[in-house]
């Protein structure tokens, strides 16, 4: 018993001092640990000040401060004596890439009580010239059918901004440019006319401005023909399949399973049944309520599997007498034990 008690004694001896020691030591209080420049110009200026304070009993010691690009900071005292503080300056720099920032500061300290200071950085960042929604036109259609989209060009700049020309070079599309507010604020037009081959295809728009920082501004155009009669996705990857895997855990062989849709455009009894070279695949076909489309469940038989690259097809055949049979690659990777 009496052991016990000078056991417990101990500890709790030991526990003050330790907490004794903490109090000791340096300790570090941030005046902010957020910061959010909201919306800004890619030249207006930023700049904002930290205030890091010991409120320890032991002067604190910076190592080092680290900042995500294009922040930069100012020269900062390294040593903080007790009670006693440091202002953190900080500058974000030019060029800066246009649309949502986040970085961080984070100061790294020589005491070892005192773990690292993580500062956030948050805002957005508008370009001289803005095309919005998104700075990309994405427009897709069915082979003839025909889609549009709309961009905004807003300007930003202190001088207003004229648009002396458009070119593209594209025969799938036409382009046309509005103006909302002349010398603010502009709409570019893309019609696809859906005339053109099946494809996926990126091309650029150019405009050209008066602008001395963009005087030529590209738009690139991401547009889609479809066939009346498509699937998606357009081939299938199986990943890689690792057998060490399935043997201890066969069950893992679903995720493997994939869904491959195939779309009748205006279909109302459309039907479509699929086979295989691939002798591991298992296809469930499923036509959908509305009738003008199918879901082809592709299963992979684990028992079936011999290592080597898996290069393959899955032909679908229709009741479309346009589109008879559709193919659809199928590639991954079986990986030995």
């Amino acid at each position: 018993m009496r052991s016990f008690c000078w056991l417990l004694i101990s500890v709790l001896l030991l526990g003050t001092a330790i907490l004794r020691g903490a109090e000791a030591g340096a300790k570090i209080e941030l005046s902010e640990q957020f910061f959010n420049f909201q919306t800004i110009r890619w030249s207006d200026p930023v700049e904002h000040t930290f205030t890091i304070k010991n409120i320890g009993a032991k002067q604190a010691e910076i190592r080092t401060i680290l900042v995500t690009a294009p922040l930069f900071f100012k020269k900062v005292r390294r040593k903080i004596e007790p009670g006693s503080s440091v202002d953190l300056a900080i500058v974000l720099q030019t060029p800066r890439p246009a649309g949502e920032y986040n970085g961080t500061v984070t100061v790294y300290f020589k005491n070892p009580e005192l773990t690292n200071s993580v500062i956030e950085i948050t805002g957005k960042i508008i370009p001289p010239i803005e095309v919005a929604p998104r700075p990309v036109f994405i427009v897709s259609t069915t082979r003839g059918e025909t889609a549009s989209a709309t961009l905004n060009i807003v300007n930003h700049e202190p001088k207003p901004l004229y648009i002396q020309g458009v070119k593209s070079d594209s025969t799938r599309f036409k382009v046309q440019l509005g103006s909302v507010d002349p010398g603010q604020n502009y709409t570019l037009k893309l019609t696809l006319t859906g005339q053109a081959k099946a494809a996926r295809l990126k091309e650029d728009i150019f405009l050209f401005t008066s602008s001395e920082e963009s005087p030529v501004l590209t738009v690139p155009a991401y547009t889609v023909v479809r066939e009346r009669v498509h699937t998606f996705p357009e081939q299938i990857d199986l990943g890689v399949i690792h057998l060490a895997e399935l043997q201890r855990r066969p069950d893992l062989i679903q995720r493997h399973e994939e869904t491959l849709m195939v779309y009748q455009e205006k279909g109302k009894a459309f039907k479509a049944m699929a086979l295989t070279d691939l002798t591991f695949l298992r296809i469930v076909s499923e036509p959908a309520r509305s009738g003008d489309r199918c879901q082809l469940t592709i299963i992979v038989d684990g028992d079936m599997l011999t290592p080597g690259k898996i290069e393959g097809n899955i032909g679908i055949q229709t009741n479309d007498p346009e589109f008879p049979l559709l193919n659809v690659p199928v590639t991954g990777e079986i990986r030995e034990p």
